[in-house]
């Protein structure tokens, strides 16, 4: 009995965030008893805390004693990937997965605590361009991550490149970053509207010059640079010149504002 009060002291603690009062709980359950589900979280507990070596080494140490335990080769995985042990990382949150099929028979309904690898596994099947399989995973993390910048950022790169620019436009048009505006460039581009390429061009020229680069090889713009001035539209980084307006007028006049860009208006891009 003593050892579930602790551990439930744990996990409230752990929800609280009180993270070093919820390992102190867990620390007491482990003592009375040689459970490995005190271990398990303390290495969420250390993953939470950004102790990614610690957490590796704390999950090492359940899957000692449960070869197939999910939850702790996934914060393994997680770690790995935060120490930028990209190939480690994903191997095994690839066998994560493997232990999670294995144990829950199903992704529906998957339990939240393993939705941080979830998603992880959502965006690594959408960059080796397995779509389809890719959008499961998304799906079964819907209720936790839908309004992450992850989620909607990888769900519509997937949505683009799955030939649904809608969709992508929805989702990435709630982000504020250079990347994201790029795909939205490509999503627009795809629907052939060139206004909104444009404009979409020029927020994620605007946030990394390095867009403008790639904008001049990149195949899904090749429709518009059979037209001369989006060519000169690229090669002069988004500045269009523009007829001389009166000196009393310029104040007046919202295009020669240095602010910055108001948000892209939220559109449906079939009207």
């Amino acid at each position: 009995l003593l050892f579930y009060n602790n551990l439930n002291e744990g996990v409230a603690y752990h929800k609280l965030k009180n993270l070093a009062t919820a390992a102190k709980f867990y620390r007491k359950a482990l003592a009375l008893e040689n459970s490995i589900v005190p271990v398990i979280a303390l290495t969420r507990i250390k993953y939470d805390a950004g102790d990614w070596e610690n957490c590796i080494k704390t999950a090492d140490t359940v899957l000692e004693k449960s070869t197939e335990e999910p939850e702790s080769m996934m914060f393994k995985g997680l770690s790995q990937l935060k120490l930028k042990q990209k190939k480690q990382g994903m191997a095994n949150l690839l066998k994560f997965r493997k232990f999670l099929l294995k144990k829950e028979g199903t992704l529906d309904d998957i339990p939240e605590k393993y939705h941080d690898g979830i998603i992880k596994l959502a965006r690594f099947y959408t960059n080796r361009k397995k779509y389809k399989l890719a959008r499961k995973y998304f799906k079964s993390v819907e209720n936790t991550k839908e309004n992450t910048k992850e989620y909607l950022f990888y769900l519509g790169k997937n949505y683009l490149y799955s030939k649904e620019p809608e969709n992508a436009v929805r989702l990435l048009q709630k982000l504020d970053f250079s990347s994201a505006y790029y795909l939205m460039a490509k999503s627009f581009a795809l629907h052939h509207n060139l206004n909104l390429t444009k404009e979409s061009l020029k927020r994620a020229g605007a946030k990394k010059e390095i867009y403008w680069k790639k904008a001049k090889n990149e195949t899904y713009f090749q429709e518009f640079k059979k037209d001369p001035e989006f060519v000169k539209f690229i090669d002069n980084k988004g500045v269009v010149s523009s007829p001389q307006i009166p000196p009393s007028k310029k104040e007046e006049n919202p295009q020669n504002s240095k602010s910055n860009p108001q948000p892209l208006p939220k559109i449906n891009i079939n009207k």
